[in-house]
Protein backbone atom coordinates (compact mmCIF):
# COMPACT_ATOMS: atom_id res chain seq x y z
CA UNK A 1 0.00 0.00 0.00
CA UNK A 2 1.55 3.60 -1.03
CA UNK A 3 0.43 6.16 1.47
CA UNK A 4 2.29 9.06 -0.25
CA UNK A 5 0.30 11.18 -3.10
CA UNK A 6 1.22 11.28 -6.57
CA UNK A 7 -1.55 12.95 -8.54
CA UNK A 8 -1.79 16.64 -6.60
CA UNK A 9 -1.90 18.73 -9.42
CA UNK A 10 -0.12 21.51 -7.26
CA UNK A 11 2.97 19.46 -6.14
CA UNK A 12 3.41 17.94 -9.56
CA UNK A 13 3.49 21.40 -10.94
CA UNK A 14 6.50 22.45 -8.63
CA UNK A 15 8.06 19.23 -9.72
CA UNK A 16 7.99 20.72 -13.22
CA UNK A 17 9.04 24.14 -12.09
CA UNK A 18 12.02 22.36 -10.23
CA UNK A 19 12.78 19.81 -12.42
CA UNK A 20 12.75 17.29 -9.47
CA UNK A 21 10.75 14.78 -8.13
CA UNK A 22 8.14 16.15 -5.54
CA UNK A 23 5.86 13.90 -3.22
CA UNK A 24 3.33 14.52 -0.54
CA UNK A 25 1.16 13.03 2.09
CA UNK A 26 -2.26 14.06 2.86
CA UNK A 27 -4.95 13.41 5.61
CA UNK A 28 -8.30 14.23 5.88
CA UNK A 29 -9.16 17.95 6.25
CA UNK A 30 -10.57 19.53 9.80
CA UNK A 31 -10.16 16.09 11.31
CA UNK A 32 -6.42 15.90 11.34
CA UNK A 33 -6.48 20.42 12.07
CA UNK A 34 -7.00 20.58 15.61
CA UNK A 35 -5.79 24.07 15.57
CA UNK A 36 -7.75 25.42 12.75
CA UNK A 37 -9.64 28.53 12.90
CA UNK A 38 -10.83 30.70 9.66
CA UNK A 39 -10.65 27.24 7.77
CA UNK A 40 -12.23 24.68 9.69
CA UNK A 41 -14.44 22.45 7.80
CA UNK A 42 -14.91 18.96 7.67
CA UNK A 43 -15.96 16.37 4.58
CA UNK A 44 -18.24 14.18 5.69
CA UNK A 45 -20.42 11.01 4.11
CA UNK A 46 -24.02 10.55 4.10
CA UNK A 47 -25.92 7.31 4.24
CA UNK A 48 -26.23 6.86 0.68
CA UNK A 49 -22.39 7.69 0.42
CA UNK A 50 -23.00 11.50 -0.86
CA UNK A 51 -20.01 13.14 0.19
CA UNK A 52 -20.48 17.15 1.87
CA UNK A 53 -19.07 19.56 3.43
CA UNK A 54 -19.79 21.42 6.85
CA UNK A 55 -17.88 24.50 7.24
CA UNK A 56 -17.28 25.87 11.08
CA UNK A 57 -14.78 28.50 10.12
CA UNK A 58 -15.18 31.72 7.99
CA UNK A 59 -13.63 30.76 4.88
CA UNK A 60 -13.22 26.99 2.98
CA UNK A 61 -10.20 25.15 3.00
CA UNK A 62 -9.03 24.63 -0.73
CA UNK A 63 -8.38 21.33 0.05
CA UNK A 64 -11.78 19.96 1.28
CA UNK A 65 -12.87 20.72 -2.64
CA UNK A 66 -10.97 17.08 -3.89
CA UNK A 67 -12.27 15.18 -0.98
CA UNK A 68 -15.63 16.04 -2.30
CA UNK A 69 -14.75 15.77 -5.97
CA UNK A 70 -12.63 12.49 -5.59
CA UNK A 71 -13.87 9.41 -3.55
CA UNK A 72 -10.07 8.14 -3.74
CA UNK A 73 -8.85 10.73 -2.21
CA UNK A 74 -11.80 10.82 0.37
CA UNK A 75 -10.14 7.41 1.37
CA UNK A 76 -6.63 7.70 1.23
CA UNK A 77 -6.99 10.57 3.47
CA UNK A 78 -8.77 9.27 6.11
CA UNK A 79 -6.67 5.54 6.63
CA UNK A 80 -3.51 8.60 6.25
CA UNK A 81 -5.19 10.42 9.01
CA UNK A 82 -5.28 6.59 11.08
CA UNK A 83 -1.83 5.56 10.32
CA UNK A 84 -0.09 8.44 11.26
CA UNK A 85 -1.03 7.87 14.73
CA UNK A 86 0.20 4.46 15.05
CA UNK A 87 3.83 3.28 16.21
CA UNK A 88 4.14 1.49 12.15
CA UNK A 89 3.90 5.31 10.81
CA UNK A 90 7.87 5.68 10.39
CA UNK A 91 8.35 2.46 9.12
CA UNK A 92 6.04 2.68 6.22
CA UNK A 93 6.60 6.05 4.68
CA UNK A 94 10.63 5.56 5.41
CA UNK A 95 10.07 1.97 3.49
CA UNK A 96 8.09 4.27 0.74
CA UNK A 97 10.61 6.84 0.51
CA UNK A 98 13.23 4.81 -0.23
CA UNK A 99 12.12 3.14 -3.17
CA UNK A 100 10.58 6.34 -4.15
CA UNK A 101 13.49 8.78 -3.78
CA UNK A 102 12.10 12.01 -3.74
CA UNK A 103 14.12 15.39 -3.92
CA UNK A 104 11.52 17.45 -2.55
CA UNK A 105 8.39 16.03 -0.07
CA UNK A 106 5.79 18.38 1.17
CA UNK A 107 3.93 16.58 4.40
CA UNK A 108 0.41 17.72 4.63
CA UNK A 109 -0.66 19.02 1.47
CA UNK A 110 -3.77 18.72 2.94
CA UNK A 111 -4.45 17.96 6.51
CA UNK A 112 -2.40 19.05 9.18
CA UNK A 113 0.33 17.36 12.63
CA UNK A 114 -2.62 16.12 14.25
CA UNK A 115 -0.06 14.55 16.96
CA UNK A 116 3.57 16.15 17.76
CA UNK A 117 5.21 12.60 17.59
CA UNK A 118 4.16 12.66 14.15
CA UNK A 119 6.18 15.63 13.66
CA UNK A 120 8.56 13.98 15.18
CA UNK A 121 8.63 11.05 12.94
CA UNK A 122 8.73 13.67 9.75
CA UNK A 123 12.14 14.74 11.68
CA UNK A 124 12.88 11.60 11.71
CA UNK A 125 12.51 11.23 8.27
CA UNK A 126 14.49 13.70 7.38
CA UNK A 127 17.60 13.20 8.89
CA UNK A 128 17.55 9.85 7.18
CA UNK A 129 17.24 11.80 3.94
CA UNK A 130 19.16 15.02 4.12
CA UNK A 131 19.04 15.36 0.22
CA UNK A 132 15.26 15.49 0.16
CA UNK A 133 13.92 18.88 0.66
CA UNK A 134 10.96 18.53 3.91
CA UNK A 135 8.56 21.75 3.71
CA UNK A 136 4.92 22.90 3.99
CA UNK A 137 2.30 24.67 6.21
CA UNK A 138 0.85 24.20 9.23
CA UNK A 139 -1.39 25.48 12.36
CA UNK A 140 -0.03 23.82 14.63
CA UNK A 141 2.25 26.29 17.21
CA UNK A 142 4.16 23.57 19.31
CA UNK A 143 5.43 22.01 15.72
CA UNK A 144 6.50 25.45 14.63
CA UNK A 145 7.72 26.29 17.98
CA UNK A 146 10.16 23.29 17.72
CA UNK A 147 11.57 23.45 14.34
CA UNK A 148 11.88 27.19 14.75
CA UNK A 149 14.11 26.50 18.00
CA UNK A 150 15.58 23.20 16.32
CA UNK A 151 16.07 24.12 12.95
CA UNK A 152 17.06 21.70 10.03
CA UNK A 153 18.16 22.23 7.25
CA UNK A 154 16.58 20.35 5.08
CA UNK A 155 13.20 20.70 6.93
CA UNK A 156 11.31 24.06 6.76
CA UNK A 157 7.66 24.85 7.99
CA UNK A 158 5.86 28.19 8.07
CA UNK A 159 3.16 29.28 10.22
CA UNK A 160 -0.70 29.56 8.65
CA UNK A 161 -1.94 32.25 10.23
CA UNK A 162 -5.95 32.04 11.29
CA UNK A 163 -5.40 29.44 13.60
CA UNK A 164 -6.60 29.19 17.21
CA UNK A 165 -3.51 29.90 18.66
CA UNK A 166 -2.05 32.79 16.58
CA UNK A 167 -0.71 34.77 20.11
CA UNK A 168 2.03 31.52 20.93
CA UNK A 169 3.85 31.35 17.84
CA UNK A 170 7.60 32.43 18.19
CA UNK A 171 8.09 36.46 17.81
CA UNK A 172 9.72 36.13 14.18
CA UNK A 173 9.11 32.41 12.90
CA UNK A 174 7.88 33.09 9.30
CA UNK A 175 4.32 32.96 8.53
CA UNK A 176 1.98 32.77 5.26
CA UNK A 177 -1.29 34.78 5.50
CA UNK A 178 -4.29 35.01 3.40
CA UNK A 179 -5.15 38.35 1.25
CA UNK A 180 -8.69 38.78 0.89
CA UNK A 181 -12.29 38.06 2.32
CA UNK A 182 -11.31 40.34 4.98
CA UNK A 183 -8.55 38.53 6.85
CA UNK A 184 -5.78 40.06 8.92
CA UNK A 185 -2.57 40.70 6.49
CA UNK A 186 0.16 43.17 7.24
CA UNK A 187 0.49 45.65 4.47
CA UNK A 188 4.28 44.87 4.43
CA UNK A 189 4.03 41.08 3.43
CA UNK A 190 4.39 40.20 -0.10
CA UNK A 191 1.69 38.75 -1.54
CA UNK A 192 2.75 35.79 -3.90
CA UNK A 193 1.96 33.50 -7.18
CA UNK A 194 1.13 29.96 -6.22
CA UNK A 195 1.32 29.19 -10.09
CA UNK A 196 4.88 29.56 -9.97
CA UNK A 197 5.64 27.97 -7.01
CA UNK A 198 7.01 31.08 -5.12
CA UNK A 199 5.63 29.76 -1.73
CA UNK A 200 8.14 27.03 -1.87
CA UNK A 201 10.93 29.22 -2.55
CA UNK A 202 9.39 31.26 0.58
CA UNK A 203 9.48 28.64 2.91
CA UNK A 204 12.65 27.15 2.02
CA UNK A 205 14.16 30.32 2.56
CA UNK A 206 12.25 31.00 5.99
CA UNK A 207 10.93 34.25 4.84
CA UNK A 208 6.81 35.20 5.61
CA UNK A 209 4.17 35.96 3.05
CA UNK A 210 0.85 36.12 1.82
CA UNK A 211 -1.15 33.71 -0.76
CA UNK A 212 -4.66 35.90 -2.21
CA UNK A 213 -7.72 33.86 -1.26
CA UNK A 214 -8.40 31.31 -3.72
Amino acid sequence: MKIFSYHNSKVNALGDILGAKVGCFETSVGYSCLYAGVCKCFVDERENGARYLRKEGDIRCFAAVQEILFPEVYAKRRINMILAKTNEFYEIAYREFRREKFQVFRPHSAGDYYKFSEYMDWRKLASKFPDVMFFGYTKNYLVVNHIDDYPMDNFKLVYSWGGLHDDKVNWGSPVCYIKGKGLYCPDNVPVINLKSGDDYNYITSGKSFAIPYH
